[in-house]
């Protein structure tokens, strides 16, 4: 009797341990099919975010054009190459269309640019004014030639290194853009950069050894002048403006 006792026991044990077993099989499968249904997902979102030169592309031509840029000749090739009347042509036909245009314009070395009123319309969707300075850091790293102006080149070329395709994406990277300016190298470089969009002015005031030596004076002369030394190697420029605000001062 107490050896059965004893068995019956041993067996409900086992049976307890083979329903814990059991369950815990389940909840790993289930953990398991949660992670892979989490590693998709994730997944998913990533490859939503990678950069696109497609969208990049067209992102460009938001601003720099308007959409009728194929022309009837081309759009007779484009139905010719597909087999399909232009008239019987869908709209989405009509948009690969636009984008292979726009695509053998890239290769060929488009000069397509985002102009003035392109650019007012593109500060305006990324939430800043057209003077600020962040405008002047995303143009020095677009590496634009021309105030005011992107090229298509320049665009691509500019995007891509920020893995921006599209005005969220750049929006999200203002605060990047503006903090490179806290960067005492960074800071440096796209102020000698400036120089020559200030150059494009009318105005031809001081040469690009006087601009840079401003920006050494304003980082090492106090506020009051005191440590400035007028035999030192400081252009005549500078020495000047010394001059003319001691003389202010007394």
């Amino acid at each position: 009797m107490a050896l059965a006792s004893l068995l019956l026991a041993a067996d409900q044990r086992r049976c307890n341990a083979d329903r814990w077993f059991k369950f815990g099989l389940h909840k790993t499968r289930v953990r398991h099919q949660h992670h892979m249904y989490r590693k998709h997902e994730a997944s998913s979102i990533k490859t939503e975010e990678v950069f696109s030169s497609k969208r990049c592309l067209e992102w460009f031509y938001e601003y720099a054009g308007s959409d009728d840029v194929v022309g009837p000749e081309g759009m007779e090739k484009f139905c010719e190459d597909i087999g399909v009347e232009p008239e019987n042509l869908c709209t989405p036909c009509r948009e690969l269309a636009a984008f292979e245009f726009r695509y053998n314009h890239c290769i060929a070395g488009s000069d397509d640019v985002v102009g003035p009123e392109g650019m007012e319309k593109f500060c305006e969707d990324i939430g800043v004014e057209p003077e600020n300075v962040v405008m002047l850091v995303l143009a020095w790293k677009l590496d634009a030639q021309n105030m005011g102006y992107f090229t298509l080149q320049e665009w691509l070329k500019g995007m891509g290194a920020l893995q921006c395709d599209t005005t969220e994406k750049l929006r999200n990277s203002l605060e990047y853009l503006r903090s490179v300016l806290n960067e005492s190298t960074h800071f440096k470089l796209i102020y000698r950069y400036a120089f020559d969009f200030a150059r494009q002015s009318k105005y031809k005031v001081i040469n690009k050894d006087q601009w840079c030596n401003v920006l050494e004076f304003s980082r090492t002369i106090n506020l009051d002048l005191s440590n400035y030394d007028e035999d030192g190697a400081w252009p005549v420029l500078l020495d000047e403006f010394v001059e003319w605000y001691k003389d202010r001062q007394s």
